[in-house]
């Protein structure tokens, strides 16, 4: 990553050619922009990238941790031939030095099986913390074939204000058992479910609380006949369903 900015100019008459003509030859140096501003432009690149730029200069060393935006992939992080706890311990470390109050999305993505689950819940726990507003958790099951071992959503993690900050959730192999007092996602806009576990009674609670839902997508979550909500979905833009076997959905209002 280039570690200037190259200043731009355009001459509108001849008392600034010369002023101009000074700007245009003069490097300006990303650690003499405002931090706010390295950090709206470091949030545009890979975590990866980030990362690595860091190591450049130690008075970026720390700054990436104020991102809004952490997206963790194995693949692109660690590599395919490297081990699960390289990922683990990468996303942790990252964890641990992020200072900023607010993180506006948090986006993991690697193969899970239940002995990673106290791994995921601690992800999950910095996410709700953070006040996340998106908050995208794609696990891929190493054997295609179990059934058993979704990860177990933990709802009991999020309070009242962390809830009402969520505006869009992506889940792929997660089973969604939200608890009896569940009030909903207030704020939610966008949900995506992808080979979820999930009780039609349980989903249809749990849309019945998202009325300000705009976008609407289930693949293969292994749900049959009609799916009623209680709640209008009037902000409603897309639906798509996969793979779901549903016969109808329902929405009252």
């Amino acid at each position: 990553m280039e570690n200037y900015l190259m200043g731009r100019g355009a001459a509108s008459n001849d008392s600034q050619d010369k002023t101009i003509c000074n700007r245009r030859k003069a490097n300006i140096k990303f650690e003499d922009l405002p931090e706010d501003v390295q950090c709206t432009i470091l949030s545009k690149l890979p975590l990866k990238e980030v990362v690595r730029a860091s190591v450049l200069s130690s008075e970026w060393r720390y700054l990436w941790v104020n991102c809004p935006k952490l997206c963790f992939n194995r693949a692109e992080m660690s590599g395919h031939k490297r081990c699960m706890k390289k990922f683990i311990d990468t996303v942790n470390a990252v964890l641990q030095k992020c200072r900023g109050d607010v993180v506006e999305e948090f986006k993991v993505k690697f193969g899970f099986d239940t002995t990673l689950a106290d791994h995921v819940n601690s992800f999950i726990s910095f996410a709700a913390s953070s006040r996340v507003k998106v908050l995208a958790f794609d696990l891929e099951p190493f054997d295609s074939g179990l059934r058993y071992d979704h990860y177990i959503f933990p709802f009991d993690l999020f309070n009242n204000e962390s809830i009402s900050c969520l505006q869009s959730i992506q889940l792929s192999f997660v089973s969604l058992e939200p608890p009896f007092q569940f009030s909903g996602f207030p704020n939610l806009r966008k949900l995506d479910l992808r080979v979820v576990h999930v009780t039609r009674k349980d989903l249809e609670d749990t849309l019945s609380s998202c009325c300000n839902i705009e976008w609407l997508s289930m693949d293969r979550c292994h749900l049959k006949d009609e799916l009623k909500v209680d709640t209008p979905m009037f902000h409603l833009q897309h639906l798509r369903i996969v793979h779901c076997e549903l016969t109808k959905i329902e929405c009252k209002g």
